[in-house]
C-alpha cells in the first residue's frame, strides 16, 4: 500500500480547500475507490455527488464537518484494505 500524507498539516488544525481536494483525488486513486461509493460510507449523506465535487474541485470549501466525515470514511477505507492485504480480520 502506497505511504500518504495525513490531509492536516497541524493537528487540530484542517487544510485549505485546495489541499483536501487534492488529498481526496491522491486518495481515491491510491485506494481504487469512487467518489460515489466513499459519499455512500458518509453516515446520513444524502448528497452522493460531494466527494466528487471536492475532488474535481467544484466544492471549493467544504465545512470543517464534511472535510472530517470524508476523512474519516477514506481512512476508514484505507484501513480495510490495509487489513485485507494483510489478512487481519477486520
Amino acid at each position: 500500500m502506497a505511504k500518504h500524507s495525513t490531509p492536516f498539516p497541524e493537528e487540530g488544525k484542517f487544510p485549505s480547500g485546495e489541499e483536501f481536494s487534492a488529498y481526496v483525488k491522491r486518495s481515491l486513486k491510491e485506494l481504487g475507490i469512487s467518489a460515489y461509493k466513499v459519499a455512500q460510507l458518509i453516515p446520513g449523506n444524502t448528497n452522493n455527488n460531494i466527494v466528487r465535487e471536492i475532488a474535481t474541485g467544484a466544492q471549493v470549501n467544504p465545512t470543517a464537518r464534511t472535510m472530517k466525515q470524508i476523512f474519516d470514511a477514506i481512512e476508514g477505507v484505507r484501513r480495510q484494505q490495509a487489513a485485507k492485504d494483510t489478512g487481519a480480520p477486520e
